[in-house]
C-alpha cells in the first residue's frame, strides 16, 4: 500500500492572484475547487499532483521549506529566465552558491527554481 502526491498546496496572501501568476508560468487553467477564496491549477493533460492557493491573512517571512522546481518546455534556459522576469519573477539568493539553476522568487516571495531541461 502507498500514497501518492495529490495537490500541492500553497498558503498566499493574495490566492486569486498567485494562481493567475502561476497560470501563466505554467501554461495550467486555473479552478475554484471551494468557493472564490480557493484556487487551483490542474495539468491540461491532468498528469501529476495539482497546485492550490489557499488564503492566509499573513505575509511571507522565512525561506520556504518546500519548494517547485520548474523547466522550460519549448525554450531554452536563459529564454525562459527571460520569460519568468518579464511576468514579475526576481532573483532570490538563498545561499545557494554557483550552481547550473536559478533560484526565483513569485510575487509574494516564495522560491521556485528554474531547473535545465531534463532528458526525456
Amino acid at each position: 500500500m502507498a500514497s501518492i502526491p495529490n495537490e500541492i498546496v500553497i498558503d498566499a496572501h493574495d490566492p486569486a492572484a498567485q494562481a493567475a501568476w502561476w497560470s501563466e508560468v505554467l501554461g495550467w487553467p486555473i479552478t475554484h475547487p471551494w468557493g472564490e477564496d480557493s484556487f487551483r491549477l490542474e495539468a491540461p493533460d491532468g498528469a501529476g499532483p495539482r497546485i492550490l492557493f489557499e488564503p492566509v491573512p499573513d505575509a511571507k517571512a522565512v525561506k520556504n521549506r518546500l519548494h517547485l522546481d520548474v523547466e522550460p518546455r519549448d525554450a531554452t534556459i536563459g529564454q525562459e529566465l527571460e520569460r519568468l522576469l518579464a511576468l514579475g519573477a526576481r532573483h532570490a539568493d538563498i545561499g545557494q552558491g554557483d550552481v547550473q539553476w536559478f533560484v526565483l522568487a513569485d510575487p509574494e516571495g516564495n522560491e521556485f527554481c528554474l531547473i535545465p531541461a531534463q532528458a526525456s
